[in-house]
């Protein structure tokens, strides 16, 4: 065998590895996305309606590019166009920009931890420590009630370089 010939196959095979490897990447990173969107339901199924809007949610808060305010019923978020969106719980319904996107809530939380995992308190020092929000819903839909827990990691885009020194007492 000539030396042009074993170099166009080794060329072949090390193309085909190449190929291959990314591959395995691309689908590597779709089943991490596909994880991190996941809606945790419990005790029945989510109406078609309802599981748009808490994607939508989970959306807004994975792209946000930063944090306007936070508290247990509510958060606002600053938009990579520069938008503000608010979601808050009124009542029984979750709205969005004072719209209602979510109805039938019976409980309805959200929590805020920082890049190592550890919980906030709802303080306006902590916004810049905010790299992932948590939710957790009780629900009425389709005659049964449903628990639905889910979240987002945000990304890393705070001012601060250390973690959030939290505060503990009574809110402000």
């Amino acid at each position: 065998m000539s030396n042009r010939v074993r170099h166009q196959i080794e060329f072949g095979f090390v193309g085909m590895a190449a190929v291959g490897l990314f591959v395995l990447m691309r689908v590597n990173l779709a089943a991490e996305r596909a994880e991190s969107e996941t809606l945790y339901c419990y005790g029945g199924r989510l109406s078609v309606s309802d599981r748009s809007a808490l994607e939508s949610l989970n959306n807004d808060l994975r792209y946000a590019s930063d944090v306007e305010d936070i508290d247990s019923r509510g958060i606002r978020i600053r938009c990579r166009s520069g938008e503000i969106r608010e979601y808050r719980l009124t009542g029984a319904t979750l709205r969005m920009d004072g719209e209602p996107v979510l109805r039938g809530i019976r409980s309805f939380h959200f929590e805020y931890r920082d890049r190592g995992g550890s919980l906030l308190t709802l303080r306006s020092q902590n916004l810049g420590y905010v790299r992932s929000v948590g939710y957790l819903i009780r629900m009425e839909s389709g005659g049964s009630e449903i628990t639905v827990r889910s979240g987002s990691e945000m990304p890393f885009h705070a001012p601060h370089d250390e973690y959030a020194v939290l505060s503990i007492g009574a809110r402000d």
